[in-house]
């Protein structure tokens, strides 16, 4: 079926030459936006279109040689168009080829690069404005001049609801759209040239001149980089590229909420990998410290079992180990699903929960605790109380030939408070600093009273709380443990 040009009066046939262009499928051009460019198109260019309303009238057509020019509108009616361009182009048929396509068709792009001659369009910035200007290119046409009587088919590129824009050879915007313009709250003045790369993110400025120094050797491309927009933050944007005549076209997509969820994700997955291998850790350190009390505790009910004289207190030890051993484990495993508080804390009052608990401990040790200055924070009570009571237990186990002196304090620090308990024990030497708090991990092999689990406790606990938790010693010259919390404002 022969259609009519859409709009305006054509000039006589004898004064200009005729293009031949077929649309598939037909019902394509029934689009305001392609109407709106057919009619500036033929403003300089007479042209006949047809529709193809399926593969098979585009075959008979381009065998017949009735046409110059083809609009394939790959979106619409998929890429059965073009096998049968490739049909034609083994015939060394080389009619020219306008495809339209989703940005995400990776395969209508590789297959346009390998028919030849054929130009590719993403059906996002398919507006009227672009749409005349590739239909121009693909008929050989000259750019018209603007008109004052059509000022909306002129303008309508620039004012595409997308964020769209041109360059030339070595990258300098040409034509910004203006939602592009808006997005970054600059003028279109300030946008072209350079204007868009002074907006980009001083750390990923790299990355885009890299992928402009490369753009003449490659084709579609993509980048995310940060932009700062005209609310005045960085967002991450998507930069898309593509060769089109002496230049690029390309757009911006916001993904700033794609890319922060993408990073949680696998911030995410490096957490539960780093779980796993803590588990796997925390595996062998169980089998490990159980072999030799199960051992020994085995061993005494087999001489027993055999009327042998057989140490019960011993296996009675053991079993208070294994016990103690497990308790503290779960304990461990605990401090991991806690769920934080964001209540306001006493840290004076979580320290006397801790030293009730262990008043008969400091008492038999004749340790003498000094209690500073300590602030309020945001934090659980009872797992603060935690903390504190496995940092003095630990020093009341580590204590030097001397009294234990134990020092207690906080010093604020704008949004935290750094807690520090302070004793004059044995020390750890550097080489241990951070291996003490892992599981089941001794600096001082020679004491095996307790499980090995207390400081790994409180990693987990401050760590849930968003702080961090680190030692300060030398041998001989006793251990600094610190650890910090959110502020409580007043």
């Amino acid at each position: 079926m022969l259609y009519p040009a859409p709009v305006g009066e054509v000039t006589a046939r004898a004064e200009r030459e005729v293009v031949r262009l077929w649309i598939h499928p037909a019902e394509s051009a029934g689009e305001p936006e392609l109407r709106a460019a057919l009619a500036e198109l033929a403003r300089g260019v007479e042209v006949e279109w047809r529709g193809a309303a399926s593969a098979t009238d585009l075959r008979e057509a381009l065998a017949g040689g009735r046409a110059d020019a083809l609009l394939l509108d790959l979106s619409a009616a998929g890429h059965g168009a073009l096998d049968v361009l490739r049909e034609r182009r083994a015939r060394g048929d080389r009619v020219r080829a306008l495809l339209v396509a989703d940005f995400a068709d990776a395969e209508a792009a590789e297959r346009s690069r390998a028919l030849g001659d054929c130009a590719l369009l993403a059906r996002e910035s398919a507006v009227a404005g672009v749409l005349a200007a590739a239909l121009r290119e693909l008929v050989g046409a000259a750019p018209q001049p603007a008109e004052p009587a059509a000022p909306a088919a002129a303008r309508s590129a620039r004012l595409a609801p997308a964020m769209l824009w041109r360059s030339d050879a070595r990258g300098n915007l040409t034509h910004a759209t203006r939602r592009l313009v808006e997005r970054v709250g600059a003028s279109e003045a300030e946008v072209l040239g350079r204007g868009l790369f002074e907006r980009v993110h001083a750390d990923d400025r790299g990355a885009w001149l890299a992928a402009f120094s490369e753009l003449g050797a490659r084709g579609d491309w993509s980048l995310d980089l940060r932009v700062r927009t005209g609310e005045g933050t960085d967002r991450w944007m998507r930069l898309y590229s593509r060769p089109a005549g002496d230049g690029f076209v390309g757009s911006l997509a916001d993904v700033d909420d794609l890319v922060r969820a993408r990073d949680a994700a696998r911030e995410e997955l490096s957490r539960h990998e780093a779980t796993s291998r803590e588990l796997e850790e925390l595996a062998f350190a169980v089998a490990h410290d159980l072999q030799e009390p199960l051992r020994s505790l085995e061993r005494e009910l087999d001489e027993a079992q055999r009327g042998e004289t057989a140490d019960l207190p011993l296996a009675l030890r053991q079993v208070s180990h294994m016990r103690t051993l497990l308790r503290d484990l779960v304990d461990y495993a605990g401090a991991t699903q806690i769920r934080v508080s964001s209540e306001r804390s006493d840290l004076g009052q979580a320290l006397e929960w801790a030293l009730e608990n262990l008043r008969p401990a400091l008492a038999e040790a004749e340790a003498e605790v000094k209690v500073e200055t300590l602030a309020a924070v945001l934090t659980d009570p009872i797992q603060l109380a935690r903390v504190f009571q496995n940092l003095l237990a630990n020093a009341l186990r580590f204590r030097s030939p001397a009294a234990p002196v134990i020092t207690v304090g906080s010093v604020p620090r704008d949004a935290q408070v750094l807690v520090f308990v302070r004793d004059n024990g044995r020390g750890i030497a550097a080489e241990h600093h951070e291996s003490v708090f892992r599981p089941f991990v001794r600096a001082h092999a020679d004491v095996r009273e307790g499980s090995g689990m207390g400081l790994a406790i409180c990693r987990r606990i401050v760590e849930r709380h968003g702080g961090r938790i680190w030692v300060e010693s030398e041998p001989g010259r006793g251990a600094t443990f610190c650890f910090t919390l959110r502020r409580a404002t007043d």
